[in-house]
């Protein structure tokens, strides 16, 4: 299956059961419900006109999601809320992340309705993503490679209050209390869909110096304003809660951080490993 949502980029996915997902997380069994367990492979792959792909990161992540029966609305609900954080960090559009969700529904609707596992409460689900970056005719190697999305462009997936991420670096330097991690995950960020919109949010990151390209995510600290990437930031305050310009403490509303972010759902992510 296939999305091409978005010139210069596109995605590839397949599913499977893998039984092995039982064995490789932990999770909960909630009386009276099935658990879906849902893992995530990401590949991201720059396809250069060549015809030579390069294979540029990669990253795993987990979820699970209790249901009653046959409630495929739920279930529906769930995984995309799960996962579409992240798709979105893919810079998916909102139709191929909707048609994504469904496809991944509809796979696992069918799996669940053998008669061959109808005794068991877990249904495992391995998902395989590929997200392309796709140089353009008449675009050279450097400026595909800049543009490239690849973990190391994201917000690590540790900091999600979901806590759902695996290989996307080290734990972080300092203790994720609950409201500086919703802070980081809800922290607004703006992606750069023409070069003058992003040269109007920043000259150039205050932490890896480099001038804003189409794709970028640009996040702006509310305590300071200065705007630098988002994932830069992230990484940043994971290290020192300070601005790197100014060096003045980022300091934010706990009530602000939690103005987005339904309890409920964050009870929910819980019992994600």
């Amino acid at each position: 299956m296939s999305a091409t949502g978005r010139a210069g980029y596109e995605y590839n996915y397949e599913f499977s059961v893998d039984d092995e997902i039982v064995l490789r997380y932990n999770y909960t069994l909630v009386p009276g419900k099935k658990t879906f367990l849902f893992e995530i492979r990401t590949i991201f792959i720059l396809k250069k006109t060549d015809g030579v792909d390069e294979i540029m990161g990669s990253e795993r992540c987990f979820a699970e999601i209790s249901v009653n029966g046959e409630q495929e609305a739920e279930l529906l609900f769930g995984f995309n809320w799960l996962a579409s954080y992240r798709l979105k960090e893919y810079w998916m559009t909102e139709e191929d992340i909707a048609r994504f969700d469904q496809d991944a529904i509809d796979f696992t609707k069918e799996i669940e309705a053998d008669p061959g596992r109808a005794h068991r409460r877990t249904v495992p689900i391995g998902i395989y993503l590929k997200v392309c970056t796709v140089q353009q005719e008449g675009e050279e190697v450097g400026p595909a490679l800049e543009r490239v999305i690849r973990a190391e462009k994201l917000i690590p997936l540790y900091v999600y209050p979901l806590q759902m991420g695996l290989e996307n670096g080290p734990p972080p330097a300092i203790p994720l209390g609950d409201m500086f991690r919703v802070f980081l995950w809800e922290l607004e960020r703006t992606r750069v869909e023409d070069l003058n919109q992003g040269l109007a949010m920043m000259q150039d990151c205050g932490v890896c110096l480099r001038a804003p390209i189409v794709g970028d995510q640009i996040s702006v600290l509310p305590s300071c304003g200065h705007a630098m990437h988002s994932h830069c930031i992230v990484g940043s305050l994971l290290e020192k809660r300070e601005c790197p310009l100014c060096h003045s403490l980022v300091t934010f509303d706990p009530m602000a951080a939690y103005a987005n972010f339904d309890p409920a759902d964050y009870e929910m992510s819980k019992t994600l490993a």
